[in-house]
């Protein structure tokens, strides 16, 4: 696969990277994709009997993070779920902390979007604004 290391274009409304469908991605592609990542949280079960947790890959200087299967539940070890962040974090939570993502997303979504307009652009898939003010209080 050909390695690409710039800042990513990620269209979120068909999940690719690259034009790839992120979730036929296995740990070898992402990692021929962008490069060794900051860390690597490995494959564990951590409960008898409880679900296996596979590779996280978190890229801290570009902002994203990816989850993969177990390598007994999928021996590509193919993504299951990834993060976009949009803005940095300045926690050391989920491998971090994170710099703002710096590629091109969908329809320009970046850090300065409101719930309006991801609800906007986003329509097709009946996303719903889940913010409760009371629990905030």
């Amino acid at each position: 696969m050909q390695q690409s290391h710039a800042a990513p274009d990620i269209d979120l409304t068909s999940a690719t990277i690259y034009g790839k469908r992120v979730f036929d991605l296995g740990i070898d592609e992402i990692t021929d994709l962008l490069g060794r990542p900051s860390s690597v949280k490995t494959p564990e079960n951590p409960f008898a009997g409880g679900p296996l947790h596979g590779a996280y890959l978190p890229y801290t200087g570009k902002g994203l993070a990816f989850s993969c299967n177990h390598p007994d539940v999928d021996a590509k070890q193919r993504c299951i779920a990834f993060v976009v962040f949009v803005s940095p974090t300045h926690t050391s939570d989920y491998g971090g902390p994170f710099s703002a993502f710096t590629g091109t997303l969908t329809a320009g979504l970046s850090g300065g979007w409101k719930v309006k307009n991801v609800l906007e652009v986003f329509a097709q898939f009946s996303p719903h604004d889940l913010y409760d003010p009371n629990a905030a209080k």
